[in-house]
């Protein structure tokens, strides 16, 4: 897979996202600013955005001039259309395992690492980290 580095004012926002990710902006800025870009944007040939309108929503909030992108070429119109909503889509349908991820954000906690980098709510951690406290409890036989 090719990626080059895009100015900004060259990638498309496509007209007909029906994804509203306004909320998600923040969270996704916070992450290229701490892990740098992990997953270009994807973009069609005319470089319309076919995955990735919060990464570059993102990039603009943090005042950057350019992203990895990597452009998806030969797909049919519904092709293209298909993968807009499939992208979106598939996280969706994945389910957490409550245990394990007690387990990692247990480790991030050891590791004196920043959890609100994580995505999750101070709600979400405290129950997963006390569910994940519970567990070991558990397991110990206490």
């Amino acid at each position: 897979m090719d990626v080059i580095d895009l100015p900004l004012a060259q990638i498309i926002p496509y007209a007909r996202n029906p994804r509203r990710n306004e909320k998600a902006v923040a969270s996704v800025a916070a992450s290229i600013a701490e892990f740098g870009w992990r997953q270009p944007i994807v973009v069609d040939e005319q470089m319309v955005v076919l995955a990735g309108h919060t990464r570059l929503e993102a990039a603009r909030q943090l005042g950057l001039e350019t992203a990895p992108v990597h452009v998806a070429r030969g797909l049919t119109e519904a092709q293209a259309r298909a993968y807009r909503l499939m992208d979106n889509r598939s996280g969706e349908n994945a389910e957490w395992d409550d245990a394990l991820l007690g387990l990692e954000l247990g480790d991030l906690v050891e590791a004196e690492f920043d959890l609100d980098l994580t995505g999750f709510t101070d709600g979400e951690l405290d129950r997963l980290l006390a569910e994940a406290v519970a567990d070991l409890d558990d397991a110990a036989g206490g």
